[in-house]
């Protein structure tokens, strides 16, 4: 959220650039060292963020990134930190598409366009696939209807329907922390108004609960 606010794409986040206390409830992220300002002049990488993590418009060259590359990464996170082991493992970039279509399905020509504009929609990726219930990919122990609801948010072709990262902090999935606020740390619901001016209209309020306005 604190890099959207700022403009900045980081463009490699991965379990091994996030840095969490859990003492002090903080996440920090690490390695900038292929981010780039979203107004910025400097020409686009023709490789960035780590093969598990990638969106699958980066993987399909689209000539400018945005902030959703960043949430795609963070959902594979996510659901790296449910599963134990990456989602989508590739071994190149061929299979890493590979492996995204055999959880999302094949995308149709809508999101091959929004992926990619340059993309003829005629590009033909073999026998469709059919995307997997979130149920399904992460098991029964480990998925709930909360969980599936966010991935299915953050892990979606089209970049422009991805949450911004606070609405995803909004999410019910994460309703068990704020009802458990009065045992937290206050500083852990402790959101500046910048921040708070920064959601869109009408995640502030979830955001925080009552306890904490």
């Amino acid at each position: 959220a604190c890099l959207t606010r700022h403009r900045v794409v980081h463009r490699d986040i991965k379990p091994a650039n996030l840095l969490v206390d859990p003492a002090s409830h903080t996440l920090k992220v690490c390695d900038f060292g292929t981010s780039k300002f979203l107004d910025g002049a400097e020409a686009q990488q023709p490789y960035v963020c780590s093969r598990y993590y990638r969106a699958p418009e980066l993987i399909l060259s689209v000539p400018e990134c945005t902030f959703a590359v960043d949430m795609w990464s963070a959902g594979c996170v996510l659901a790296e930190m449910l599963l134990g082991l990456p989602l989508f493992p590739g071994k190149d970039g061929v299979d890493q598409l590979h492996q995204i279509f055999e959880i999302l399905g094949t995308p149709n020509p809508g999101e091959l366009h929004a992926m990619n504009p340059q993309y003829d929609a005629a590009v033909g990726f073999g026998p469709p696939i059919e995307a997997l219930p979130w149920g399904t990919v992460l098991g029964p122990l480990r998925s709930s209807p909360e969980v599936n609801s966010l991935l299915g948010q953050i892990l979606q072709y089209d970049p422009s329907g991805r949450p911004q990262p606070m609405e995803a902090m909004a999410a019910a999935m994460f309703d068990e922390l704020r009802r458990k606020a009065p045992e937290l740390d206050p500083a852990f619901f402790n959101f500046t108004q910048e921040e708070l001016e920064f959601c869109p209209p009408g995640f502030g309020q979830r955001l925080i609960p009552w306890r904490r306005r």
